[in-house]
């Protein structure tokens, strides 16, 4: 008996006694160790006992086989960017990776991307939000794989804001100090520089503009 896979053989055993009509024969084969795909057995019986190939059209089984896990070798959270970053080992055969994604509280996954890389680099989390993550490969056949081990990543927090510092330069100025105090008596509106409202409740008060200027004296935190 042989076991090809994907045209090479990967296994072979000799029957050692002539079988009688109808009597059968059994030949176990690890297929962890094979590659992914369709596997054709080659099975000969003649009364020489020779290994022979047989007549494919009446001894060819196939076997399907999953590609092997992904194995997710890094995660992090890029302050820089704001993203999170997934990273993991290419798989053997593999098409393409699906990548699941789930918060921590949720019950099950659901598909949230598909790449022929095996990096994923997630913008759509809310800032110092966790999420867990878990790849499956799938080979050429459409088959996926069992999925990888979960991870677990917190996004960045956001950046500090810089009460004053309209242009986002990390300093304020005397004239955007002055539009602050134009937007706390209403001569301007708030979305002129809306980093003057660190308390989020739309309006500029007295302390957020000395807030300002001590970030104009001393410099952005």
């Amino acid at each position: 008996m042989r076991l090809r896979a994907q045209g090479e053989v990967v296994a072979e055993q000799r029957i050692d006694r002539t079988l009688a009509v109808a009597e059968g024969a059994e030949l176990v084969f690890d297929v962890r160790e094979h590659p992914a795909g369709s596997q054709e057995w080659i099975v000969t019986v003649d009364e020489d006992n020779t290994i022979a190939e047989s007549n494919k059209d009446n001894n060819l089984q196939r076997v399907p086989l999953r590609p092997e896990a992904p194995v997710v070798t890094g995660y992090t959270a890029n302050e820089a960017t704001g993203e999170i970053v997934v990273e993991w080992l290419p798989v053997l055969r593999a098409r393409q990776y699906r990548v699941y994604r789930k918060s921590p509280v949720s019950s099950s996954f659901e598909l949230w991307t598909v790449t022929t890389e095996t990096e994923v680099r997630d913008a759509r989390v809310a800032e110092a939000e966790q999420m867990v993550y878990r790849v499956t490969a799938v080979d050429t056949a459409g088959r996926e794989s069992e999925p990888s081990s979960s991870v677990v990543v917190t996004s960045p927090p956001a950046a500090p804001t810089c009460t004053g510092d309209c242009d986002g330069n990390d300093a304020v100025t005397i004239d955007e100090l002055l539009l602050g105090v134009n937007i706390a008596l209403e001569l301007r509106m708030l979305r002129d520089c809306s980093v003057f409202d660190a308390t989020g409740d739309r309006a500029v008060t007295v302390d957020e503009i000395l807030l300002a200027v001590s970030n104009a004296l001393n410099g952005c935190p």
